[in-house]
């Protein structure tokens, strides 16, 4: 009898056994899945970030209109959270303004460009503009932004050709930088979609 019992205990636990280890393979597969889903998702991302660029915008503009519009155009953008080119904010004190200025045209996602009758002529706004549309035209993808402040668009398409088949906005016509901070933000999410 006794040894009867001893191996009905011995089927029994093996019966155990075999009950544990599949409860344990079966368990441990499926959070080995959902680590390995976790972790592939955390790849993708970090593939996005990888991708992306340092700036999600650069502000192209003429000095004398960052009082009267632009300083209040980059304060709406800077409450979207994004990462943003503005010279007065990126290039300190004892920096190669323009080392900092070329490697923002080639850092950002995209390029609002405000266009006046004081941006018209100067050398770095022109540069900035040019280097834009180079590396729209080289990526296919959307990067510049017109933004016409006080200036027609008969002015700008006189002034930049190159311009005249991208669709711009009159700020004129908003009621606030705050409007245009949301379209911008419409932009980018578009683009990362």
């Amino acid at each position: 009898m006794t040894s009867f019992f001893y191996g009905f205990l011995i089927v029994v636990f093996v019966v155990i056994a075999f009950f544990i280890v599949v409860f344990i393979v079966c368990f441990l597969g499926h959070w080995l899945g959902v680590f390995g889903r976790w972790l592939k998702r955390g790849k993708a991302k970090e593939s996005i970030k990888a991708n992306r660029k340092q700036y999600d915008v650069f502000i192209s503009h003429a000095n004398a209109d960052k009082e009267d519009y632009v300083d209040k155009l980059n304060g709406e953008i800077k409450k979207l959270g994004v990462e943003i080119f503005y010279d007065s904010d990126v290039i300190k004190w004892g920096d190669n303004w323009k080392e900092k200025i070329l490697t923002g045209i080639e850092q950002a996602e995209f390029a609002i460009i405000v266009i006046s009758e004081n941006f018209f002529g100067r050398e770095w706004t022109e540069k900035e503009l040019n280097d834009f549309l180079t590396r729209q035209n080289e990526s296919g993808q959307k990067i510049v932004l017109p933004i016409l402040h006080n200036v027609s668009v008969g002015q700008m398409k006189e002034k930049y050709p190159k311009l005249s088949e991208i669709q711009a906005i009159e700020a004129g016509n908003y009621k606030s930088a705050e409007s245009i901070a949301v379209l911008f933000a419409g932009q980018l999410i578009e683009r990362f979609r």
